[in-house]
C-alpha cells in the first residue's frame, strides 16, 4: 500500500514538475497579430483593436528578423541573411534550422503547409519544406518586402508603392490594389474578416487593415518603427504545455503497467 501510495505522488509530482517547466512565456491566440522587430529582435502581439498584448525578447539570433510565420502551434522566423529559424516561445531562444541563401530576403509566409521566403532584390518567392528541401520558385514583382498565403495561392506587398498583388497557387498575378503607403515592411491576411494587415516599418510606426478591393478599415501604432515580418493567427493552436502534460500522464500510465506485470 506504502509503495502503490508513493508511485501515486511521483506521477503527480511528474505531472506538476511537466506542468510547471512548459508554461510559456508567450502564447499563440486565435484571432490576434504577431509581428517581429528588426531593430529589437523582439516578437510582439497585437489584438485586432490595436493592443500590444505580448512582447517575448528573442535571443540566439544569427542575424536581424525580418520574417514571422505560424504553422500549427510553430513559430518560424526568417532573418535578413537568409536564415529560419523556430522560437521556443517559453525561453524566446531562436533555434536554427536551414539558410536559404538569400541576400535580400524580407519575408516570410507559408503554402500548402510549407514555408515560403520573399526575396526582395531578385523578385522571387521561394517555396521550401520545413526541412529545408527547394519546392519552387516563383517570379513576381521586384522590391517586395512582405508577404502572406492567401486562398490557395499568396500575397505580397511593395515597399516603394504599398501595391498589394495576388498570386495564384502557379504564381500568376491574379488581381490587387494600392494602399499608397510608403515604406510598408510586412504583411498578413486575416481570413477572420477576410482583410489584409500591412505595417509601416522602416522608421514608421503603424499597421492599416485593408478590404480585399483596397478599403482602408484600421490603423493603429505598432508600439514599433521597425517591425518587418507580420502574421495572424486565424485559429486555436494546441498548446505545448498541454502536449507535454498529456505526454507525461502517457509515461505514468506506462510505468504502472510495467509495476503490475
Amino acid at each position: 500500500m506504502g509503495v502503490k501510495l508513493a508511485i501515486g505522488k511521483l506521477a503527480v509530482a511528474v505531472l506538476v514538475g511537466v506542468s510547471a517547466s512548459a508554461a510559456q512565456a508567450f502564447t499563440l491566440n486565435a484571432g490576434s497579430l504577431i509581428g517581429v522587430d528588426y531593430g529589437t529582435n523582439t516578437l510582439y502581439a497585437y489584438s485586432t483593436a490595436g493592443a500590444v498584448t505580448q512582447t517575448l525578447a528573442l535571443s540566439n539570433l544569427q542575424s536581424n528578423m525580418v520574417g514571422v510565420e505560424v504553422i500549427g502551434s510553430n513559430v518560424f522566423v526568417a532573418d535578413v541573411a537568409g536564415g529560419l529559424g523556430q522560437i521556443d516561445l517559453a525561453t524566446g531562444e531562436v533555434t536554427s534550422l536551414f539558410n536559404v541563401g538569400l541576400s535580400g530576403l524580407e519575408g516570410l509566409a507559408s503554402i500548402n503547409d510549407n514555408l515560403l521566403f520573399l526575396d526582395y532584390s531578385t523578385g522571387q518567392a521561394l517555396e521550401y519544406s520545413v526541412a529545408g528541401a527547394l519546392l519552387n520558385t516563383f517570379s513576381i514583382s521586384a522590391n517586395n518586402t512582405g508577404i502572406t498565403g492567401y486562398g490557395s495561392g499568396f500575397a505580397t506587398v511593395s515597399y516603394n508603392t504599398g501595391a498589394v498583388e495576388f498570386y495564384n497557387g502557379a504564381g500568376v498575378l491574379a488581381g490587387g490594389f494600392s494602399t499608397f503607403i510608403g515604406g510598408a515592411s510586412g504583411l498578413a491576411y486575416d481570413s477572420t474578416s477576410n482583410s489584409f494587415w500591412v505595417s509601416t516599418g522602416f522608421g514608421s510606426d503603424m499597421i492599416y487593415q485593408y478590404s480585399t478591393e483596397g478599403m482602408l478599415l484600421n490603423g493603429f501604432s505598432a508600439a514599433s518603427d521597425q517591425l518587418n515580418g507580420l502574421d495572424f493567427i486565424p485559429s486555436t493552436v494546441p498548446e505545448p504545455g498541454s502536449l507535454a502534460l498529456f505526454g507525461a500522464g502517457l509515461a505514468v500510465v506506462a510505468f504502472r503497467k510495467k509495476q503490475k506485470a
